[in-house]
């Protein structure tokens, strides 16, 4: 990953795109609204980019959820995550050089993040049939080799729930 980072940095900044899925406030309002309209048309806009379950998701919701989402991230952050799930290590972002990284963490490569100085506590909800959250990630954060204080944590995973349920589903 650390071949791709600079030219993406130079290509970002030649274009001046650095948020991604950003759609602004005038297309939330449309998709919205024809959501509203057309609410199984937002269903099928769905499919391939979230999971959902016809089960337990409110195709009612999809109207408010679309006023909202996608909501954008920066590119550094897909770039991120394609890094974690590459080198398999929860660690901060590689820059792709060592004297970058050294710059900034005081050190060559890019340290792990050290989550067992979280003291707060906190709620994990997730869905068995969430790809972006799946069982295996968070069985791994649950897990003593995550560092995490368990303690601190009320988990909650329910069945046939998918990555929107959360805020779309039937029951919540």
């Amino acid at each position: 990953s650390s071949e791709i980072i600079q030219p993406l940095s130079n290509f970002v900044q030649l274009i001046g795109l650095y948020d991604l899925i950003s759609l602004g406030k005038t297309p939330h309002k449309l998709l919205s609204e024809t959501c509203g309209v057309f609410p199984r048309m937002c269903e099928l806009l769905n499919q391939g980019f979230v999971d959902w379950s016809g089960n337990v998701d409110n195709l009612e919701r999809e109207e408010d959820k679309f006023a909202h989402t996608p909501a954008g991230s920066g590119w550094r952050n897909l770039v991120h995550y394609g890094q974690i799930i590459r080198s398999k290590k929860f660690q901060r972002y590689d820059y792709g050089n060592q004297q970058q990284n050294y710059r900034v963490y005081g050190q060559d490569t890019p340290p792990p993040y050290d989550l067992s100085v979280i003291r707060t506590p906190m709620a994990i909800f997730h869905g068995d049939i969430d790809a972006l959250s799946d069982p295996i990630d968070v069985a791994w954060l649950l897990s003593d080799e995550s560092g995490l204080n368990t303690s601190l944590i009320v988990h909650t995973e329910l069945l046939h729930a998918a990555h929107n349920t959360f805020s779309i589903g039937k029951n919540m």
